[in-house]
């Protein structure tokens, strides 16, 4: 089922800055502004449901893209230790019409929904209450001082052992000259955000022609290209820099989970191909396997 899986390792900054790169497409047809703030949220890696949180984060995002009215929308996290674990709240605000003060009673009840215009109906945020409940967690309403509405998820998760020694097992990405050519300005910043904090050094473009000059012009160790850019795809860059002698390896990203964009990618020249955002799990175990074959 959608809510089933058992906990994983994952560091919660990288969640939400993901969720909010996948909805800002949505976002932009709406004509609102959508961005993530992490900073009071310490870097643990936690012991959490991803589903259930993904699940909830998603839907409150778009509740406030669809339903709000307003023109941006922030999703801010925090987290205060106790002992070996990490009491979270994340929360999803909007400067838009808000929630009049006799609908607030009824926001969490089925099949209530509450003064917007758009289609469908508020039983999400039941649902969303729910899903909260099977965390050991909550879902509350406040109203957004700057008007608009916020959300707050409350729940409590159990810290790891720090993305230091979690790393122990992993590729060292450390000191490593990493070419990113993507156009998306939320996954620029995802992706050079996650790079960096494994130690690599990574150089963004917005196109496959702006990488290429990069890359005649720089020293790189590996390249990661995003399928569909704007000026030059990924399929003619990665053509192009194979046709110049180029042996690096290449990882191809995508947000496409059907079709033969894989396989396209693959035939143009590169080494592997990844989803889209960018896993820096899925990208050490290519690494990993990759050495081991280049070294043999």
């Amino acid at each position: 089922s959608l809510l089933a899986g058992s906990a994983e390792a994952i560091n919660l900054c990288d969640l939400i800055t993901s969720q909010v790169a996948i909805l800002e497409p949505i976002a932009k047809t709406y004509g609102i502004k959508i961005r993530s703030e992490c900073d009071a949220l310490p870097q643990h890696l936690l012991n959490v449901q991803v589903q259930i949180v993904r699940q909830l984060i998603s839907n409150l995002l778009k509740n406030a893209i669809v339903h709000s009215g307003g023109t941006s929308v922030l999703i801010g996290a925090n987290g205060r230790q106790k002992g070996s674990t990490l009491s979270v709240e994340i929360w999803v605000e909007d400067n838009g019409t808000g929630i009049e003060e006799d609908e607030i009673d009824r926001l969490f009840l089925p099949y209530q929904r509450g003064n917007s215009n758009s289609e469908g109906t508020w039983l999400g945020l039941y649902i969303c209450r729910e899903i909260a409940h099977l965390i050991s967690g909550d879902l509350r309403f406040e109203s957004n001082p700057q008007g608009g509405s916020r959300f707050i998820i409350q729940f409590e998760a159990d810290i790891l052992s720090d993305t230091k020694q979690e790393s122990d097992e992993m590729f060292s990405f450390d000191g490593m000259r990493i070419l990113v050519a993507e156009d998306n300005a939320s996954l620029q910043m995802l992706t050079q955000h996650m790079l960096e904090r494994s130690g690599a050094l990574v150089t963004i473009t917005e196109n496959g022609q702006e990488a290429l000059e990069g890359y005649k012009n720089n020293e790189f160790d590996l390249i990661l290209s995003d399928i569909f850019m704007p000026v030059m795809d990924g399929y003619e860059f990665v053509k192009s820099i194979r046709q110049l002698n180029c042996r690096l390896p290449i990882v191809g990203l995508t947000a496409a989970t059907i079709g033969d964009e894989t396989k396209l990618m693959l035939d143009a020249g590169a080494d592997t191909v990844i989803s889209k955002p960018l896993s820096i799990q899925k990208l050490s175990r290519f690494m990993i396997k990759y050495s081991a074959y280049d070294q043999s």
